[in-house]
């Protein structure tokens, strides 16, 4: 049984830039460089309260298209924004200086819901147990900073940090909700924001629509992309190789009798090459199941196959270096059925229908389908997208619309 799928570059790089292109800079937060590095402006988004009831009693849940809330299971579920900032490399944790804010406050006649579990989408929503904090909900609450920063990450060799807003402040006891409704707040750094000049146009452009602030001044000419694959893979690969390079890419190939065969062994490999900015790959493709090319055991729950370790190469954080693929294939014939799809659609993808489906489950559904519909309504709509919603709730969809919908050719979904 194959344990990693295969995915073409063109769709996941595509795809990567839309939704980052969506979040990077939310609705809401204005930033601008400033002497010391950024000034930022924040204005709340129209927000909402529905009403959930829970072993006899009835929440506040707040709600805010496009925002997350704080992570604490059985503490109030209040929304939050977050989004990614560049920094200089050698930039130590930026600090934050709140310049002026506009607050007020509201006594509510409910308790605000409290965060819940996460649950498994296999597994019926009436089976979680419902989780509060009682100790919390019967005290004043904590007061916390408006925004908070993380500790900086790597992604590709440049720094940022992810910057949250926290607009609600809570005090259970005393049903007080106090509303931070605009900001203006400083992030101070302590070098210059210069972005790096070792990255193709391509992954400057994803940077850019990942990282607010990151403003290359110019772009390498190639793109680099390393190909690893199985010794029986490697000469079925001739077709796609010359595809890549039509499309200005540096292909490199090899297959596993030099890189070894253990997970350690191709890491290694890939470091090497990630290293030496002469070689340095911004896309790598693994060519053979994994039986031909193991995988690595993910930390998460279930403890999940993943290829993402491959592609850590600078920093301590989780963040992946380079994009990363595979051709999840086990005979000569299956390779060439996934190539003639991948070069297909890498070369027809913007002549297909702008066709997309949106799903929601029963799980968490009325932030799903707000934040779907919020994304539908305010960017694929007005670009004249067809969106399907299969949402189970509110459209009773069912797994074989879905399985119809997917076969009628969608672009994303």
């Amino acid at each position: 049984m194959k344990r990693i799928y295969s995915f073409m570059f063109v769709a996941l790089f595509s795809f990567s830039l839309m939704i980052t292109t969506l979040f990077a800079q939310p609705e809401g937060v204005s930033v601008v460089k400033s002497a010391n590095g950024y000034t930022v402006n924040f204005s709340l988004q129209q927000y909402d309260f529905a009403s959930i009831t829970k072993e006899g009693s009835e929440y506040i849940d707040i709600q805010i298209p496009g925002y997350g809330v704080k992570p604490d299971v059985g503490m109030p579920a209040l929304p939050q924004i977050s989004f990614n900032l560049f920094i200089p490399s050698d930039d130590q944790k930026p600090t934050v200086s709140i310049n002026s804010f506009n607050q007020s406050t509201q006594i509510l006649d409910k308790k605000v819901y409290p965060k819940q579990m996460y649950w498994s989408r296999e597994r019926s929503l009436s089976e979680r147990p419902f989780t509060i904090n009682s100790e919390y909900y019967n005290s004043n609450g904590i007061e916390k900073p408006l925004v908070n920063i993380s500790e900086p990450f790597v992604i590709g060799g440049v720094s940022g940090v992810m910057v949250t807003v926290f607009p609600f402040s809570y005090n259970p006891k005393d049903d007080k909700l106090s509303i931070t409704n605009s900001a203006t707040f400083e992030i101070n750094v302590n070098a210059e924001l210069e972005a790096p000049v070792s990255k193709s146009e391509a992954y400057n452009e994803f940077l850019r629509n990942v990282l607010v602030g990151y403003q290359p001044t110019e772009s390498l000419l190639s793109m680099r992309y390393l190909i690893i694959t199985a010794p029986t893979f490697e000469a079925g690969l001739a077709s796609f190789i010359n595809h890549k390079s039509a499309q200005g890419f540096t292909v490199d190939v090899f297959n596993t009798t030099t890189t070894g065969t253990t997970t350690t062994a191709i890491k290694t490999f890939i470091q090497a090459r990630y290293d030496n900015a002469a070689t340095r790959p911004e896309f790598v493709l693994l060519v053979g199941d994994v039986q031909h090319i193991p995988y690595w055991v993910g930390g998460g729950e279930g403890t999940p196959s993943t290829d993402l370790n491959y592609v850590q190469l600078a920093g301590t954080d989780k963040f992946a270096d380079a994009f990363i693929g595979r051709f999840s294939v086990t005979t000569t014939q299956e390779l060439q059925n996934a190539l003639t799809k991948s070069i297909y659609m890498e070369s027809y993808i913007a002549t297909l229908a702008k066709k997309n489906i949106f799903m929601a489950s029963t799980d968490n559904y009325a932030i799903t389908e707000g934040t779907h519909n919020y994304v539908i309504n305010t960017h694929f709509q007005p670009a004249g997208w067809e969106n399907l919603k299969l949402y189970t709730v509110t459209h009773n969809a069912t797994t074989q619309q879905l399985i119809d919908a997917l076969n009628a050719n969608q672009r994303f979904a």
